[in-house]
C-alpha cells in the first residue's frame, strides 16, 4: 500500500492511503494502443503521464469507456504490448483524455 504526506504551514501532517498497490514513476513517452472495433482493431496513440508495474496513466484524444480490453504499446521500454483493462477515463478538455489502465 502506498502512502502519501501532506504538509501544510502551521500544521502537523496527515497520512493519507492511496489505493495503489504499487509506487508510480512519473514519466512521458509515447504509448501505442489498439482494440477491438466493429470491423477491425483500431489503433491510436497518446502519452504517458505515470507508469507502475502493475498499470498507467495516459492522455488521449479520444474517450475510452471503463472496462475496455487494450493493448498497450511504450516503444521506448518495452519489447511487446502488455494486455490492459480500462479502469477510468477523465475528460480534460475537449479532445483531450486522461485514462488510467491497470495490467492483466
Amino acid at each position: 500500500m502506498t502512502y502519501i504526506v501532506h504538509r501544510k504551514a502551521g500544521e502537523i501532517f496527515t497520512i493519507e492511503k492511496q489505493k495503489r498497490n504499487n509506487d508510480r514513476i512519473q514519466i512521458s513517452v509515447p504509448v501505442i494502443f489498439a482494440y477491438p472495433g466493429k470491423e477491425k482493431v483500431i489503433t491510436k496513440n497518446g502519452t504517458t503521464f505515470d507508469l507502475s508495474e502493475g498499470g498507467m496513466g495516459f492522455y488521449t484524444g479520444k474517450p475510452l469507456q471503463k472496462g475496455l480490453e487494450l493493448q498497450v504499446h511504450l516503444p521506448d521500454l518495452w519489447n511487446f504490448p502488455k494486455s490492459s483493462l480500462v479502469r477510468w477515463c477523465s475528460m480534460k478538455k475537449y479532445n483531450l483524455y486522461r485514462v488510467g489502465v491497470s495490467f492483466q
